[in-house]
């Protein structure tokens, strides 16, 4: 039997923008079920539910847990520099930029200040 993982850290700003991707239709299927992973391993669900319960494998799962866990939301589209074919909500490609540029990483800001950190 597997052991348990630990939940996988997820910041509230973070988790907005994930779940806007999980409802969003303009964003490619595959990257939707990426954000979910990510969602529910912050919930702590077991590697092996997630897999099931969105069609993975659970090497899948661990894969997309530690691109997250290293890249943060960009880590979720296949390559570097790679975007989504689909236009993405504008409301969500400004939370994305707000939190990639200024947010540091599980802060919990949800809408940190304008300026960048010197």
């Amino acid at each position: 039997m597997w052991q348990p993982a630990q939940p996988l850290a997820v910041s509230v700003s973070e988790r907005r923008i994930l779940e806007e991707v999980v409802r969003s239709r303009s964003i490619p299927q595959e990257i939707r079920k990426r954000a979910r992973i990510v969602l529910m391993a912050g919930e702590g669900v077991a590697n092996y539910r997630i897999g099931q319960e969105v069609d993975l494998s659970r090497p899948q799962v661990l894969l997309w847990r530690r691109r997250f866990q290293e890249e943060g939301i960009r880590g979720l589209w296949d390559a570097p520099g790679t975007l989504p074919a689909d236009p993405i909500d504008d409301a969500v490609e400004q939370a994305i930029v707000n939190d990639c540029l200024y947010a540091s990483r599980l802060s919990g800001d949800i809408w940190p200040k304008m300026q960048p950190k010197l």
